[in-house]
């Protein structure tokens, strides 16, 4: 993953809110290399869920496979996981490739989920990560923003003007240390 300052994660409801975030974003110049995109979506028994990568881009099908096909402009790769906390999880973007390192390196030895000890490996603190967990099991979505400077700050006001359900920004460990603080921002 590039470098970065600090990243921005906003929590919402419904993948159509995750989806125009990702797209105003994307507009407004963001490279979509520094875009993650993190959700359940739903799945009974009865619906398939498949996940596979054709020609380097991401083909998922189940109740949400338009959506998150919608996003394979997030081309940094994707992951499909499980865990008991928040049952199966999609990850595209940034993050995906750190959650794919979680689950190579068998995760942390507290039986923590490959998603929470990617988050806690980007100096996200524990309220946070628990807040993102929250937002999963209740089939919300979450997009992240990695940022440096009057990026993340232009990139936390687009996304505040989305009203996120909850809108954080931390800074990244070199940042904090260079700093000495992380930066909350509730929605």
């Amino acid at each position: 993953m590039k470098r970065f300052d600090e990243i921005s994660i906003a929590s919402f409801a419904y993948h159509f809110q995750a989806a125009t975030a990702v797209k105003t974003l994307s507009q407004a110049g963001f490279d979509t290399g520094r875009l993650s995109v993190v959700g359940r979506g739903y799945c009974s028994d009865r619906d398939g869920v498949g996940f596979h990568n054709v020609g380097g881009q991401i083909r998922m099908w189940e109740n949400y496979g338009a959506f998150w096909g919608g996003l394979c402009e997030l081309s940094a790769g994707g992951v499909f996981s499980t865990s008991p906390s928040t049952g199966p999880v999609v990850a595209l973007g940034a993050i995906a490739a750190l959650i794919q390192r979680q689950v190579a390196g068998a995760m942390s030895s507290s039986g923590a989920s490959a998603l929470v000890a990617a988050l806690c490996g980007l100096g996200i603190p524990e309220d946070s990560v628990l807040d993102c967990e929250q937002t999963l099991r209740a089939d919300g979505f979450l997009v992240f923003v990695h940022g440096r400077g009057a990026e993340s700050t232009r990139a936390h006001a687009i996304l505040a003007g989305l009203k996120p359900t909850r809108l954080d920004v931390h800074a990244s460990p070199l940042a904090r240390a260079r700093r000495g603080h992380i930066i909350h921002v509730a929605a």
